[in-house]
């Protein structure tokens, strides 16, 4: 009776472990698609100014190379945020496999043990 309880608690604690792996990955795996979002917007609007060729004032100031500069340096600092948590994902997920296996582990020998034993 008390094996069957603690491999109950075993189990239970493990599927915690996993379940507290996969929402990291999952925040990570957002804050990179609101990067990513990010940097497709800042590119759309480089597009949509290059296609624009009206002289306006921003370009007759040079606020338009300056925005561009601007965009350019926003664009370099998300890429490499955007690297570092693909490298933070790498290894959360690495670890999200290894608790989901112990969880599967833990899960097997808890089915195991209640399983009826045939004499």
């Amino acid at each position: 009776m008390t094996k069957a309880k603690d491999l109950a608690r075993l189990r239970a604690v493990m599927d915690m472990a996993r379940d507290a792996d996969l929402q990291k990955l999952s925040q990570v795996a957002e804050r990179i698609a609101r990067l990513r979002a990010e940097v497709d917007r800042l590119r759309a609007d480089q597009a949509q100014r290059a296609r624009d060729g009206a002289l306006d004032v921003a370009r007759f100031s040079g606020a338009d190379v300056a925005w561009l500069g601007w965009t350019e340096d926003r664009l370099r600092s998300l890429q490499s945020r955007i690297a570092a948590l693909e490298m933070e994902r790498i290894e959360l997920r690495r670890l999200a496999q290894r608790s989901t296996g112990r969880a599967d582990v833990a899960a097997r020998l808890a089915d195991e043990h209640d399983k009826p034993r045939g004499r």
